[in-house]
């Protein structure tokens, strides 16, 4: 669990005094103008949600100071912090603060003295997530429950003797009210400004403290989904933007969105768009993702996000076989052998293609394509054979995805989506149009898709069939199932009212027992249960 530290006070608008919020309460009295302020839920995530959503990603006792201007004025200093006995910098263990829950209160074992804690109240509970322990808070102002149990609060202040201004009669005052009735002429006496702050000694912020368990607070976000993957066993990892625009956060969650782990401190690429490359799965459960060098490709671990090693770029393979490096690389996918095809754009003189290329899990290059017995090599022609003697980098031979062919190796498109099937087949997929390959090299089709526009990577299940995000020529947004065959095109899913969502969409992942998960902009999640699936419309395609 992680301690969040607050020191914080807003300033009153009738008096402009500065008034500690020392407790997480529903509303404030000003102790110099005695105006009550409101410090509603909104309020408090002002003060609060910053810090909460910063510590998993701040090292202990590190922490920010701020102002807020708003309806009222914030000043706050906050960090991440273990909970403190209130007067000391002696730590509270975790499970003595959940213990002391009970009573309300953990008592100092050498000196005996009480510091609040209390569980955080349910009118907070969807706002503050994860929160299990409020700690330190000031006790006067927490509303008295468990009264026999709590914490003895101390008047600061004692009566005081003070002559009224009418009869000189001699008052004692005990600061209660502010209007005072003497007992001898019955004269109504307001206190002065000086004896009222003796009486109200002014009270300063002091520091408290939240405990968080963040394995209970769901990962929310509102940026993009960079990328996203099904590791299995309920876990999903996704690669959202922070809110700094500089090192992604990836997080791997449970179905729920409650955080197995997160990261924002691994330097890296992922795009689902062209390039660079998003997430992809090994067939251990792990994670690929491109190194920020551009060069390498990092192997984390889907266990517990650690970096387990790098592939690293190769400066020179065998004759004759392309050296491993991501530069360049604008398409990648994982086969279930653990296998690595990638798209990687060469530049050759005035001439510039792209080529597909395989390696293995360690970065060594293998033959794209691993044809079955019976089926032969295509013979290279005179002119082709001709070029090759005089250049390192072959790329005559490329096609655009329409014209591809079998053993497709040259493409003449800068950049392709690629997606794995669980045989070993490959998919790719460039705006409208979508290619497959058994996996010895063999076309299986390669389509047009009618639609406007497709997005993200095509994903496929054991039948062999294709799921694509795409926008419809009537401008609706909908999942499409493509035949093993290519033959078909079915509508699955259709956005409806919630249009604006849908047309956020730009990732898939498919789970082996037919479930999709869509997400995309603005932190969009959306789940389709096989169940919800429509037998929707065909659409017809155009064959290539």
């Amino acid at each position: 669990m992680i301690g969040v530290s607050i020191k914080a006070s807003i300033t009153c608008p009738d008096c402009e005094s500065s008034v500690p919020l020392n407790a997480l309460i529903p509303s404030i009295e000003c102790p110099s103008c005695g105006a009550v302020l409101d410090l509603s839920v909104d309020v408090w995530k002002t003060v609060l949600d910053d810090a909460i959503e910063e510590a998993p990603f701040t090292e202990e006792g590190m922490g920010s100071s701020t102002s807020v201007f708003g309806s009222y004025n914030y000043s706050m200093v906050r960090g991440r912090l273990q909970p403190r006995y209130q007067g000391t910098k002696e730590e509270i263990e975790d499970d003595i603060i959940l213990a002391g829950l009970k009573n309300s209160y953990v008592t100092h074992p050498e000196t005996g003295e009480k510091t609040s804690v209390r569980e955080l109240p349910p009118m907070y509970s969807n706002e503050f997530a994860g929160v299990v322990a409020l700690i330190g808070e000031e006790s006067s102002l927490i509303p008295g429950e468990n009264m026999e149990d709590s914490i003895e609060v101390t008047n600061s202040s004692h009566p005081v003797a003070f002559a009224c201004p009418q009869c000189g009669g001699n008052l004692i005052v005990t600061g209660e009210q502010r209007l005072e009735a003497c007992k001898y002429c019955e004269t109504r006496v307001y206190l002065p400004d000086d004896l009222w702050r003796i009486l109200h000694p002014i009270k300063t912020k002091r520091t408290w403290y939240l405990l968080c368990d963040f394995s209970k607070k769901p990962f929310s976000w509102e940026s993009d989904v960079e990328s996203a993957v099904f590791l299995g066993d309920d876990k999903f990892c996704v690669v959202v933007e922070n809110d700094y625009g500089d090192h992604p956060i990836i997080a791997c969650l449970n179905r729920d969105k409650t955080p197995i782990w997160t990261r924002d401190d691994i330097e890296l690429l992922c795009d689902t768009e062209d390039s660079p490359p998003g997430l992809m799965r090994t067939p251990h459960g792990n994670l690929l993702v491109m190194d920020k060098n551009g060069k390498d490709l990092l192997v984390v671990s889907g266990e517990d996000g650690s970096v387990i090693r790098s592939i690293k770029e190769q400066t020179e393979a065998a004759a004759g076989l392309p050296h491993f490096t991501m530069d360049e690389c604008s398409g990648i996918t994982c086969l279930p052998s653990g296998d690595i095809i990638m798209l990687r754009y060469q530049r050759q003189g005035v001439d510039s293609r792209s080529i597909l290329l395989r390696f293995d899990s360690n970065g060594n290059p293998l033959p794209l394509w691993k044809k079955g017995q019976g089926e032969e090599e295509k013979k290279t022609g005179f002119w082709e054979r001709l070029v090759e003697k005089f250049s390192s980098v072959q790329l005559t031979g490329a096609s655009y995805i329409e014209d591809f062919g079998n053993y497709q190796e040259k493409v003449k498109e800068s950049a392709l989506e690629l997606g794995a099937g669980s045989d070993g087949s490959v998919y790719m997929l460039r705006y409208k149009r979508l290619a497959a390959f058994d996996p010895s090299g063999k076309k299986r089709y390669v389509i047009e898709i009618p639609c406007s526009t497709v997005f993200g990577r095509p994903v496929a299940n054991n039948k062999g069939e294709a799921f694509v995000i795409s926008h419809s020529n009537q401008d609706s947004t909908q999942i499409l199932r493509i035949s093993a065959d290519g033959q078909t095109i079915s509508v699955v899913a259709e956005s409806g009212e919630d249009e604006e969502e849908w047309d956020n969409l730009r990732t898939l992942v498919l789970e082996p027992d037919g479930t999709l998960h869509a997400f995309g902009y603005g932190g969009t999640w959306l789940t389709l249960k096989p169940s919800s699936l429509l037998n929707g419309k065909i659409l017809t395609a155009e064959s290539s």
